[in-house]
């Protein structure tokens, strides 16, 4: 049975094998991240998935959104500014970009201190419903983040 990454890739008709070919992404990767409910997909892995999938289909950019509402339709939405609509404008932005570890963690049901590894580790790697979920919860362009973030692993948006 298909993962929602999985259907979403057969509605736009676009193969497996292209995707791997122009992801480098192993193609038995690609497999399980459509057909395994059990796999997890990094947010560089999506990024690149769909970036190249939409290329492929002649999609516009401004897809991206349909895409995440596609591969991760039962994702928490959480506000992560909501306890503080009562500070100023200035007061909510400063909070907007120095909000508790702890908080965020606890907010979108990340494990305890699992923020802390993508600090220390310059190998760890953050699962793409992390990365949607945080930009989702600051009010921030899902598009732009995940292109602020890996747009060097794809050569057509190299400035």
């Amino acid at each position: 049975m298909s993962t929602f990454l999985g259907k979403y890739l057969k509605t736009l008709k676009v193969s497996q094998s292209t995707i791997a070919e122009r992801t480098n992404i192993k193609l038995s990767r690609l497999s399980d991240l459509c057909n395994d409910f059990q796999s997890k997909i990094y947010a560089e892995e999506f990024f690149k998935i769909i970036f190249i999938a939409h290329d492929v289909a002649n999609l516009e950019e401004c897809q991206f959104k349909t895409a995440i509402e596609e591969v991760f339709p039962y994702r928490k939405k959480i506000d992560l500014l909501n306890d503080y609509k009562n500070l100023s404008i200035e007061g909510r932005l400063f909070r907007k970009y120095t909000l508790p570890q702890n908080e965020i963690e606890n907010k979108l049901g990340i494990a305890n201190g699992k923020l802390s590894k993508y600090f220390s580790d310059i190998t760890k790697r953050a699962l793409a419903i992390e990365i949607i979920m945080f930009s989702e919860g600051l009010e921030l362009d899902t598009l732009l983040v995940f292109k602020d973030l890996y747009s060097d692993l794809i050569p057509s948006l190299k400035q």
